[in-house]
């Protein structure tokens, strides 16, 4: 399981990459919520990996998603994004 935590930072990383002017998220509030979301997905694969197993893609597509518009993507699409995958896995 120790791709799970590598995969999980590669993620926040790229939403964090994604984050170019301020609109309504703010660079340090981004960054909270990227590790709030490392966090959790570390939490996850060690208590429940099927789950897991389920969202990796879904958190990879927009990850890389983020990270391809990273220079007309503002921050307030990057927290969004990262609000939407903790609330799926916090379902």
């Amino acid at each position: 399981m120790r791709i799970v935590p590598v995969l999980a930072v590669i993620a926040a990383a790229s939403f964090l990459s994604a984050c170019k002017e301020e609109v309504s998220c703010t660079e340090a509030e981004a960054a909270r919520k990227a590790e709030e979301l490392t966090t959790k997905i570390t939490a996850l694969a060690t208590t429940n990996p099927p789950k897991m197993t389920e969202l990796m893609p879904k958190v990879q597509e927009l990850a890389t998603d983020a990270q391809a518009n990273g220079g007309t993507a503002d921050l307030s699409a990057t927290c969004k994004a990262l609000d939407a995958i903790m609330v799926e896995i916090d379902k």
